[in-house]
């Protein structure tokens, strides 16, 4: 009687560890797609960001979330940054940016490095990211990371052009209010 007992338990213990290798690789193919690759992810794209959601004085960024992990943004104020972002979960991701500061006259006064945390909103052409800064300077002295700042950041749509109503102007830079020439 012990050697069929013996022979149910090896099989009972076969069928087991034969179910549990079927259910691994099938839970961490539920993983991987849950979380999209950086090639299909929702954020790739151009997206205008107000990098101080709520202060409507500050000028928007523009900024270019790559497929393959790097991102690219550029300031109002003639900075740009570069970074690199990678998904977290379905609708939610990691950034950090670095921007060089410089003082009235050119010079290089600290490296500023941004982490932010996006997250998505249901449409995909939206997305809230609470950040940090962290200012270090040329000697190597940080100020650690301060924050957090929230920015807020809207899809660039493809746009066909529209009627025009007036030619460009010569410099190329139309005043805001200006009623176009007949």
């Amino acid at each position: 009687m012990r050697p069929r007992v013996l022979s149910l338990v090896a099989l009972l213990v076969g069928l087991l560890l034969t179910a549990a290798l079927l259910v691994v690789p099938l839970r961490e193919a539920t993983a991987a797609q849950a979380t999209p690759t950086m090639a299909t992810s929702p954020l790739v794209g151009a997206w205008e960001l107000q990098t101080q959601a709520g202060n409507p004085s500050n000028p928007p960024s523009v900024a270019v979330f790559h497929p393959d992990g790097t991102y690219y943004e550029s300031d109002a104020d003639g900075s740009d940054g570069a970074g690199t972002w990678q998904m977290t979960g379905p609708n939610t991701a990691i950034l950090t940016i670095i921007f060089h500061g410089t003082d009235e006259k050119g010079n290089y006064v600290a490296q500023i490095k941004v982490r932010a945390t996006v997250t998505l909103d249901a449409s995909g052409n939206s997305f809230t990211a609470p950040y940090t800064l962290e200012f270090t300077s040329p000697d190597g002295k940080s100020t650690g990371q301060l924050g957090p700042v929230t920015a807020t950041g809207t899809r660039i749509m493809a746009e066909a052009p529209g009627t025009p109503v007036g030619p460009v102007p010569p410099n190329g830079v139309p005043i805001p209010g200006a009623t176009p020439a007949s």
